[in-house]
């Protein structure tokens, strides 16, 4: 999220406009009696302004070549917010009294409003030359040369006021701001420090304080500081703001909402708070209202980065995947050196199915911060897509990350907290404890786990939830919200819950904690279902598999131990909100309708050339692709281009979007049977094919992701529907759309033969589970001893 921005209205001592003695040489014999000066003195002081300004324009008609009368006529203007009309008689004060360091130093300010900043500089270094100690123009120099972007030179200036003036909080404060740009947060933290003990009602720099103790990790303080912040001055934006920011990061989007829409109201200009608010709506799920505060964002300030990244993210989450890039792209267009913006640019690229591309623009995240750890995680969950990855590709790049998260986290834990073994403590650590394929397929475990030899707790990244966490949260002793805490923080809790064993339900997939795991908080830690390829972190013990997903022949793709559940890696609850399998499509057709509703980022070219292989050997076959990608028109346009550039007409392509929950499964019902994709099968669209009655045609492979296919197959008693190779896959497609009875046979009973099988009996699947449980931990146990 965007950074709190300097409030407006906290700099009055300085922004002071001088009207008393003109300092300067005197043009003519009549000056203005001290009468006369002390009532314009007084009007002024008063807030009297319209009043003052009357008294400041008699004066320079009665004596226009003295300096004070167009000196208070400037001041008072440009405190009525008449800027640009404050401007000459600014000018005619200096004119008049080129020896008065103030008139030069007000028309600075006057200057740097309009935007004249060249001019302003050279008023202020005129102001320092007429008077080196004058502290208020080092500072508002200092300022300037912020805007300027010469660092180096503005921090001497706030030094200068610091040296002459070593009380002045706003010089302080300023200099912290420099050093935090320049990347030097210990020293910026101490000079926020220092103005506040020297004003500690100045709210920006509690403000300030907040945002350096966020980018060094310290949340929790920093909430503290925009609190304070918020209590000494409840009408600076940049302090609700912040206050958004820090509850939007723990996960509580209601409050955090209401601080950023007050930000808001303080200052309906301020684009940084539409920006975050953005977000949160986004998190909420509200997306256009979403879309709505992001443009806002960006209309009041086109160049805020943050804006255009955000808006990328979201237009990616709305199947906009074009117009994503589009964003992500003028993100990085402004700031090339975004590390974030390159790898969210990778992951759209992904999407579209341009996999060099996108892999290319996550290396180039990673090239500009090589500790990059998000980054090098979508890397990883990206390179399974590539038909050329080698498994020991990926497992060089996994030994990688884990390297970094390892060394990082320092020092490990050694001592656990285990209070006895007769129920073990199991730990989930997940981000998807919700509608969501990891929400799916851990559901049935979490219910049936024995209560009676293990107890569940919940460590968890989502910010909200649904009814599949309503429904799962009674089964957990207690649920733990890990949003907003960092790595050690998070490990340290985990610790203090005595967990014996701690499992990882994301990998390298988004909201992974897998440095938590490098802490070793638990004595056995084991990665399970959200991902299907090494973590490479060292601290973890166990990758969970089966005999199909995992053989022993490809024990070194992995750093962690394999172990191998006795029948499935994956099993799920039957979806009760699935409609009954309907009739072969084909009966009625007279065509054979293939089907495949995966990600279409698994539909490499091979796959493609495949696919389209099969319909042209199968005059009249249909090939339906549903999934969000189809939701973008222009995907639809280069996905009809491709199978056009394989011979295959597009009245040919059925291509739908994504629909409802009930409308998803139903489509299954227009399709005869499913080509999967490779080496990415289909996890759980091809579950839920499976039990609408619809067969899947997959291919063997050679690592633990491309196995995924067989594994489903042998567990559905489907084996014959496991191609040997390409050749085979095409031929096993022909012959098996040919035997209509056959097809019409294995839909009408295959939902009986799964209910009480390996892919859907979640009673059996949670008792094998328990037992790996169990047995892990005493072999993990025994190895220590």
């Amino acid at each position: 999220m965007v950074r709190a921005r300097k409030s407006k209205g906290t700099r009055s001592q300085f922004e002071r406009v001088t009207v008393g003695d003109s300092g300067g040489a005197i043009m003519q014999p009549q000056v203005p009696t001290q009468d006369e000066i002390n009532e314009v003195i007084r009007l002024f002081s008063g807030g009297q302004l319209e009043a003052a300004e009357r008294h400041a324009v008699a004066l320079t008609r009665r004596h226009p070549n003295h300096p004070f009368g167009w000196k208070a006529l400037g001041g008072v203007r440009r405190l009525r917010g008449q800027v640009r009309a404050s401007l000459e008689p600014m000018k005619r004060a200096t004119r008049l009294a080129p020896g008065d360091p103030e008139a030069h130093s007000n028309l600075a300010k006057t200057q740097m409003d309009l935007g004249e900043l060249e001019a302003a500089e050279a008023s202020y270094r005129e102001a320092i030359r007429l008077r080196p100690e004058h502290v208020v123009a080092h500072l508002y120099l200092g300022d300037l040369l912020c805007k300027l972007g010469r660092w180096l030179e503005a921090e001497a200036c706030f030094h200068e006021a610091i040296r002459l003036k070593p009380d002045a909080a706003e010089a302080h404060c300023r200099l912290g701001e420099v050093l935090a740009k320049r990347g030097e947060f210990q020293p910026a933290l101490a000079s926020f420090q220092a103005a506040i003990r020297l004003r500690p009602a100045y709210a920006e720099a509690h403000c300030n304080l907040g945002i350096m103790l966020e980018r060094l990790g310290r949340f929790d303080v920093a909430e503290a500081s925009y609190r304070e912040a918020v209590r000494v001055s409840p009408k600076v934006a940049a302090a609700h703001n912040g206050l958004g920011n820090a509850f939007k990061r723990a996960g509580d989007l209601e409050r955090a909402e209401e601080c950023l829409r007050e930000a808001i109201s303080i200052d309906r200009n301020y684009a940084e708070a539409h920006c975050n608010l953005g977000v949160v709506l986004k998190e909420w799920g509200r997306l256009k209202d979403a879309e709505g505060s992001l443009r806002e964002a960006i209309r009041l300030k086109p160049g805020l980065v943050e804006a255009h990244n955000n808006l990328g993210n979201l237009l990616k989450d709305l199947g906009q995947l074009k117009a994503a890039e589009a964003a992500f792209r003028e993100a990085i267009r402004l700031a090339p050196d975004r590390a974030e913006c390159h790898m969210n640019l990778g992951g759209v690229l992904e999407r579209l199915g341009q996999l060099s591309a996108g892999a290319e623009s996550v290396r180039k995240a990673i090239s500009l911060r090589p500790t990059f750890v998000e980054a090098r995680s979508n890397l990883l969950f990206s390179l399974n897509y590539y038909e050329s990855s080698p498994a020991i590709e990926l497992l060089d790049e996994a030994k990688r990350y884990g390297e970094i998260v390892s060394t990082r986290a320092q020092p490990k834990f050694t001592n656990w907290v285990t209070i006895g073994t007769k129920r073990l403590r199991v730990g989930l650590v997940s981000g998807d404890f919700n509608n969501h394929p990891v929400g799916y397929f851990s559901e049935g475990l979490i219910k049936h786990l024995d209560p009676a030899r293990f107890e569940l707790h919940a460590f968890s990244m989502a910010s909200k939830g649904d009814d599949l966490t309503v429904r799962i949260r009674p089964y957990f002793a207690d649920w733990t919200s890990l949003l907003g805490m960092d790595d050690l923080e998070a490990a340290r809790i985990i610790q203090q819950r005595g967990i014996h064993v701690l499992i990882d339900l994301s990998g390298h997939s988004a909201k992974n904690r897998l440095p938590v795991f490098a802490y070793k908080p638990a004595p056995v830690q084991a990665s399970w279902l959200g991902y299907f390829a090494s973590t490479g972190v060292p601290e973890m013990d166990f990758f969970i598999g089966d005999p199909y997903v995992a053989p022993e022949c490809e024990a070194h793709h992995f750093t962690e131990s394999l172990w191998r559940l006795p029948e499935t890696w994956l099993c799920r609850e039957p979806p009760g909100h699935a409609p009954a399998v309907g009739a072969l499509p084909a009966r009625a057709n007279g065509v054979v309708t293939f089907g495949c509703f995966g990600n279409m980022t698994k539909a490499g070219p091979r796959v493609l050339r495949l696919w389209a292989g099969i319909l042209n050997q199968i005059p009249g076959a249909r090939l339906f692709l549903k999934c969000h990608q189809l939701d973008d028109p222009q995907v639809v346009k280069d996905v009809t281009a491709r199978f056009r550039s394989h011979g295959v007409a597009p009245e040919r392509l059925i291509l739908e979007g994504r629909s409802p929950s009930l409308g998803y499964y139903a489509a299954y019902n227009r399709v005869d049977m499913v080509l999967d994709t490779f080496p990415y099968p289909g996890g759980t669209t091809s579950v839920d094919a499976l039990w609408m009655g619809v067969p899947i045609l997959t291919l063997k492979g050679e690592r633990f992701l491309s196995h995924l296919g067989e594994s489903i197959a042998h567990n559905a008693g489907l084996p014959e529907w496991i191609a040997e190779n390409e050749d085979d896959y095409v031929r096993k497609a022909v012959k098996f759309a040919s035997d209509i009875s056959a097809l019409e046979s294995i839909r009408a009973g295959l939902r009986e033969r799964l209910r009480d099988g390996p892919l859907f009996n979640t009673k059996r699947f949670a008792a094998h589970f328990g037992d790996a449980i169990a047995q892990m931990y005493s072999t993990a146990t025994r190895r220590k001893a």
